[in-house]
């Protein structure tokens, strides 16, 4: 299946990910955050942590993923991803 968007998830990242579909809420505590995920919009596990990632896949479905995992899925990252690698 065909990655639709990416986001990683970080501080300057915040407003971006408030408004995406799968995200039930954001937590920011200290340098830490938390966002959590809308079951019926989410593959796999409910919470995302800063430094993983969120991708869409191309059935809207979302699905986290630690940096380990997404330099797997993508072989070469920057051309695979293009602008949204961080955006």
């Amino acid at each position: 299946m065909k990655v639709k968007n990416t986001i990683r998830i970080s501080k300057e990242n915040i407003n971006a990910l408030r408004n995406l579909e799968c995200v039930e809420s954001i937590e920011q505590n200290g340098r830490d955050i938390t966002v959590r995920l809308k079951p019926e919009r989410t593959d796999g596990k409910l919470e995302a942590r800063k430094g993983e990632y969120l991708i869409q896949w191309g059935n809207k479905m979302w699905q986290r993923y630690g940096s380990e995992a997404i330099n797997l899925l993508f072989k070469n990252p920057g051309a695979e991803a293009g602008k949204t690698w961080d955006a």
